[in-house]
């Protein structure tokens, strides 16, 4: 069993002091930033990260928007395509206005010109694994409709267990960004449809049936393909170290936050890419991003359930079962906070 490192097990909300934002980068990687947010700013939303909250924010910049999301997405082509703006700001010129791009496949456009990180700011957020797959279940519970809860019938929902959720997310957060053009092309080995990986999914059967959720089909995808997303396969942990890398290197997104860092991920933002600008661009009704998000903040009525999934969170973070099926999410995650606790930020594409 893979035992992945538990650095994250330690309450580490407000360890960055809160002048590291700018200090981040120098003045003219701050000048930049600034410059290629006020052309478009792309936002990838992660499921139960902070999403909703984001995404609602960001929708009140005065703009075009588009959104990359699993109904965008040319399954074939292995991106979002013929993406349709709506406009909120006045003028009839589309280039003449900021651009932005958000929703959860965002990651697989960066290789599109138009929505490069040399072109447009890239920003996201992501969250401690264990929390964020006690997030999903509860959401799941309440939502089993949406489409990162898969397949999976109302009735199981409700016995579902956190286990059960490790078993059917497994390392989320790794298949992600395996879908993102700097790892997909090299994300599958060899195709063996009988191949049996150490956490095998459990919709083999139907998995290319109508309402099975793209994610899914990208998990079955990678496990007929050299168990792509396991880290204890050949294929899986070269996926991994590849994946570690590109998070080393900034992962090319301009700012990666965290959830556990809420209040510093808003600093970064703030100066990275400004709600307000006075030549042009972003505007929410708000002069800084702790503002902004405070006004779209979108619970999913989790308040109601949060004694339950608190104690649910500390139980699995002690759980070697469920350790072991998220131990490449916890991997990178553990790789993405280091980087942020030392103020490396190196995606700026320049």
């Amino acid at each position: 069993m893979m035992r992945p490192n538990l650095v994250w097990i330690v309450s580490l909300a407000g360890h960055v002091a809160a002048n590291g934002s700018c200090s981040t980068w120098t003045a003219a990687q701050v000048e930049s930033l600034r410059s290629k947010s006020q052309r478009c700013v792309v936002y990838w939303s992660q499921h139960k990260s902070g999403g909703r909250t984001m995404t609602s924010s960001i929708k009140s910049f005065q703009g075009c928007h588009y959104a990359c999301d699993e109904g965008d997405l040319n399954r074939t082509l292995g991106r979002c395509q013929n993406l349709t703006p709506k406009c909120n700001e006045a003028g009839s010129d589309e280039a003449d206005h900021l651009r932005i791009l958000s929703k959860g496949f965002v990651q697989t456009m960066a290789s599109q010109k138009d929505w490069s990180p040399a072109e447009c700011a890239w920003i996201t957020v992501s969250r401690e694994p264990v929390s964020r797959l006690a997030s999903a279940l509860f959401y799941c519970r309440e939502t089993p409709k949406d489409q990162l809860c898969g397949i999976q019938t109302e009735l199981w929902w409700k016995r579902a267990t956190m286990r059960d959720m490790a078993d059917s997310w497994g390392n989320f957060l790794f298949r992600e960004l395996l879908l993102h053009p700097a790892l997909s092309s090299t994300a599958m080995g060899v195709l063996n449809k009988t191949a049996v990986c150490s956490h095998q999914s459990d919709f083999q059967s139907d998995f290319r049936a109508t309402r099975t959720r793209y994610w899914q089909v990208w998990r079955r995808e990678l496990e007929v393909h050299g168990c792509g997303d396991d880290p204890q396969s050949a294929q899986g942990a070269a996926n991994l170290e590849r994946v570690l890398r590109f998070v080393a290197e900034g992962g090319h997104f301009d700012v990666w936050g965290l959830l556990e860092e809420f209040q510093e991920t808003m600093a970064r933002l703030d100066c990275a890419v400004p709600v307000k600008s006075s030549s042009r661009g972003l505007y929410g009704g708000s002069s800084t991003w702790k503002e902004l998000t405070a006004q779209h903040h979108v619970t999913h009525n989790s308040e109601s359930h949060k004694d339950v999934e608190l104690a649910a969170i500390a139980e699995a973070r002690v759980d070697p079962y469920i350790l072991d099926r998220l131990a490449a999410d916890i991997r990178i995650y553990d790789a993405i906070h280091t980087a942020f606790l030392g103020h490396a930020q190196p995606g700026l594409n320049e």
